[in-house]
């Protein structure tokens, strides 16, 4: 296996497939995006110096991408953050350490190079918020809510 920032031209053969996967996680978890224009803004962020969205992916031996995330720099009203929207392998997918390790010291340095002062990472379940917490995240305490239905 192997990391590879998808964004990279040497890397362009993988694009496709993670554009599917992020629709495909857009789906999946119902996420707030619109799996089209997410999609877009990834085939466009290939294209641009600065792109702002940072495409990684992890393929295996034959070619394929088995995990990939998305990771984008955001400005908040002067913070600057690095957000990752999406982190997602295939199941029974065993990604080796050195990897994910790989992938964390690629975004610090993004967040340096930004002058980010967080990065922040949503978990889904309990089960990423450990794994997560072991890498150095830290529970904020702030609960995400909602309201859909005010019409």
């Amino acid at each position: 296996m192997n990391l590879v920032i998808v964004n990279s031209h040497f890397n362009s053969g993988y694009l496709i497939q993670v554009m599917e996967r992020v629709r495909n996680f857009c789906i999946q978890f119902e996420s707030d995006a619109n799996p089209d224009i997410f999609c877009e803004a990834v085939a466009e962020a290939y294209f641009r110096e600065n792109p702002g969205l940072y495409s990684f992916a992890v393929v295996d031996d034959a070619g394929k991408v088995v995990a990939h995330a998305i990771v984008t720099v955001e400005n908040y009203y002067g913070t600057i953050t690095i957000n990752i929207p999406q982190f997602w392998k295939d199941k029974g997918v065993q990604i080796p350490g050195e990897l994910y390790d790989r992938f964390f010291e690629l975004v610090i340095g993004l967040a340096k190079a930004n002058k980010a002062t967080k990065i922040r990472m949503s978990a889904r379940n309990s089960a990423v918020a450990r794994v997560l917490g072991r890498l150095g995240f830290k529970d904020t305490g702030r609960v995400v809510m909602q309201m859909e239905d005010f019409t």
